[in-house]
């Protein structure tokens, strides 16, 4: 049985047809208008759906790759640039040391290497305070804070420093029976003769002699000279502190401590007589039995002397043998790695000093409720970590900086220094040797004459020991040019390897852009195509729904 059909259903179903065309033609017109395919979810949520998915995935790539990459690019970049300059100060102090070996060099021209080297120096750390964007680059997470001080302070840190055996060197000593002290008038009776100490004489040629020295470089000199009260309690100006290998090859499990109530003597370098001829005299092993007459033979055979001008800490000769037993740095236990700890107060800091809360564990404004403990990991032993991160990717980050020990290595400052310590010593002696080659013009002295020879054999010393000193600190400064290289290499490693995930992020960026637009962008020919085609069928409803209209049953009646 089939449905009767009348004019109305007709009637109906045309309009409905139309209006379906209608809103047909009205999409592909909107479509046409904006080139989307669609203008809100409704219209087709699979793709408001997909739409979402790629849109998120776009704004990842572009916020990794526009931003966090782009960002990390230029620090990296910036980064290597200021280490490849630190490179190139030292590779020219390597070759002013190189200046400072040549025979044929007076002390003048080798001061003025010096001053060349002093300044290379100043600008050696000071290319450490670079930034970026105003972020330091070698500070780790402490952006805010430059490598050096910008101006004089005050700050009191209590600095723990770690060393080992191999931090101990060897120092060449000059024993001139203190002969720059030598005047025309107390010449032939200043030096105090060693086997008869009744006897007051000149200095002669026997008594200059060269003499071995064993000391560790602390990183900073002028430190404070007096104890701190720290929670109610008097801590001395510098201490030591080692595990001792005993005989069968065990390590204490605490310490020996050294410090200035016992073991560590402080001496300022213009004493009489100075820390070096100290050491000299009293580091050695003392005599079995003592000898009654020297009672302070062997003083310094198991302790130290501090240097308040230099920095140094010179080792008795029984000091350095306990020392020296110390394995090398490679343990996990500072226990069983016997590492030496230094300890020690400074409060006075000058324009351009390296501060070291970029290098060792310390306390800032020790002894004071705004105290500040810095890097408390290095006192377990553990390597502090100022690496920064940046996310380049779901999953991936990069390194992008360099810290300040990795690069600027206090001990370049420690070697102009000691480069300067000498020279002012062949000054003096050289200084005091034109003086008395002018006394003994005619020979008719004796005294006179064995003091101006003294003078000389203590002045060709001192000279082979600066130039040595120039020499050694020639090696020195290309180790250190060798650490800076190594730095430009590991940032050079992680520029390449952003420059990867550079170019692998804009191929993805241009894959999830063509994504993006075949789904959601209309094909614009096609929907106009469709349009006309809509319209057309359009028209044709209208002209067929009107022949429908005009005939009706009433035309039958």
């Amino acid at each position: 049985m089939s449905m009767r059909i009348t004019n109305k259903i007709m009637t109906n179903n045309a309009l409905t047809n139309i209006n379906n065309n209608k809103n047909l033609q009205d999409k592909l017109n909107n479509q046409i208008n904006t080139g989307k395919k669609i203008n809100r979810p409704s219209d087709d949520p699979v793709i408001a759906i997909r739409a979402l998915r790629l849109r998120s995935g776009l704004s990842d790539i572009e916020q990794y790759l526009d931003k966090n990459v782009e960002d990390a690019d230029c620090w990296i970049q910036t980064t290597e640039d200021t280490i490849e300059t630190a490179g190139d100060i030292l590779e020219k102090m390597i070759t002013e040391c190189e200046k400072g070996t040549q025979d044929s060099l007076q002390t003048a021209n080798r001061e003025a290497i010096l001053k060349q080297l002093t300044a290379m120096r100043d600008e050696f750390y000071a290319t450490g305070d670079a930034d970026y964007a105003g972020r330091q680059l070698f500070s780790g997470y402490r952006t805010a804070t430059p490598l050096t001080f910008q101006e004089d302070s005050d700050t009191k840190f209590l600095i723990s420093e770690s060393a080992s055996k191999n931090s101990i060197e060897t120092l060449t000593y000059v024993h001139s029976a203190r002969l720059f002290d030598a005047t025309e008038g107390n010449y032939s009776t200043m030096y105090t003769d060693p086997a008869d100490p009744t006897v007051q004489r000149n200095v002669n040629s026997e008594d200059v002699y060269e003499y071995n020295l064993h000391r560790i470089k602390l990183s900073y000199d002028n430190l404070d000279t007096t104890a701190k009260t720290v929670a109610g309690a008097d801590i001395p100006p510098i201490k030591l502190k080692y595990y001792q290998v005993q005989p069968d090859g065990s390590i204490d499990s605490t310490p020996t401590v050294l410090d200035t109530d016992d073991g560590i003597e402080m001496v300022s370098l213009h004493s009489n007589p100075d820390p070096y001829e100290l050491m000299a005299t009293y580091g050695r092993k003392p005599a079995d039995p003592p000898d009654p007459a020297n009672p302070d033979d062997g003083k310094y055979y198991d302790k130290a002397i501090y240097i308040y001008e230099t920095g140094e800490l010179l080792i008795g000769e029984g000091l350095y043998e306990k020392l020296s037993k110390t394995r090398d740095d490679t343990a996990t236990s500072p226990t069983d790695e016997g590492r030496l700890d230094i300890e020690y107060y400074k409060s006075t800091w000058s324009k351009g000093d390296v501060n070291p809360v970029h290098y060792f564990h310390c306390v800032e404004n020790v002894g004071t409720l705004e105290a500040i403990n810095h890097n408390r990991e290095l006192l377990s032993g553990t390597v502090m970590d100022n690496a920064i991160e940046y996310d380049v990717g779901n999953n991936q980050s990069i390194r992008v900086n360099t810290t300040a020990d990795e690069v600027f290595d206090l001990g370049v400052g420690r070697v102009i220094d000691s480069l300067t310590n000498i020279i002012n010593d062949v000054s003096k002696i050289e200084s005091k040797t034109q003086e008395f080659e002018l006394l003994a013009v005619d020979g008719a002295d004796e005294a006179l004459t064995e003091t101006y020879e003294a003078l000389k054999k203590s002045l060709d010393m001192e000279k082979k020991k600066l130039q040595s000193a120039f020499s050694e600190a020639m090696t020195t400064l290309k180790e250190y040019y060798d650490k800076t290289n190594r730095a430009i290499t590991e940032a050079g490693t992680r520029s390449a390897r952003v420059e990867l995930v550079k170019n692998r992020l804009t191929s993805q960026k241009s894959n999830f852009t063509d994504l993006v637009k075949d789904n959601e962008q209309v094909d614009v020919t096609q929907a106009a195509i469709d349009f006309a085609s809509a319209k057309l069928a359009y028209d044709a409803s209208l002209m067929a729904s009107g022949k429908i209209a005009q005939t009706t049953l009433m035309n039958y009646i």
